[in-house]
């Protein structure tokens, strides 16, 4: 009789180290599987998603936890040298938690663009080169420093970049036509006012 016991438990201990000792159906391993498969499928769901946030070129390779956004490699460098640092992620080789890919899913670069670029006019200002670490140094340090071209997430939401520019008052100094834009936008609004003040006062 004890052979065959100890026969069938030598079996079991050789099947698990033929596995490795690792549990295929661990809750832990395939839940952060999970995640970081969700991480990989949001950036092909939306084109905004595969190019640099920053710089634009194409191939993501980290996503900024800070903001909710997708960047490069080199880009992600320069948001950890940031006052605060930003928190960055390597898509392919870090987890990924429940609330980190919720966060993600709820920005990505569109929505991060309209809040940290809604002020941003593509036809006075360029971004950066990522291959010149200076640039892109001042780059990032005019946008999330300085909040150049920052408008709420309220805002963003309800505006498109154009309609915000000709909105916010320091970016009629680098768009030269912002301001007859603007005031034509408020024109109809002073001409209607005369005209009820008369229909009133006959």
């Amino acid at each position: 009789r004890g052979a065959p016991e100890g026969r069938r438990l030598a079996l079991m201990a050789a099947a698990a180290a033929g596995s490795g000792g690792r549990k295929p159906g661990s809750p832990r391993d395939s839940e952060s599987e999970v995640w970081a498969r969700r991480v990989r499928e949001l950036v092909g769901a939306e084109p905004a998603n595969r190019l640099c946030f920053e710089c634009g070129q194409r191939g993501v390779t980290y996503v900024d936890i800070t903001l909710g956004s997708f960047v490069c490699t080199g880009c992600s460098g320069a948001l950890r040298g940031l006052n605060p640092p930003h928190r960055v992620k390597s898509i392919s080789m870090t987890t990924f938690t429940e609330s980190e890919v919720q966060f993600l899913q709820s920005r990505g670069n569109q929505v991060c663009r309209k809040i940290w670029l809604g002020s941003f006019d593509s036809r006075t200002s360029l971004l950066p080169d990522s291959q010149d670490p200076q640039k892109l140094k001042e780059f990032l340090q005019e946008k999330y420093e300085k909040k150049r071209w920052y408008v709420t997430p309220e805002q963003g939401k309800g505006l498109t970049p154009l309609a915000t520019q000709s909105s916010t008052p320091e970016v009629k100094t680098l768009l030269g036509d912002s301001g007859p834009v603007a005031a034509a936008a408020v024109k109809p609004a002073q001409v209607g006012t005369p005209a009820r003040n008369s229909r009133l006062d006959g």
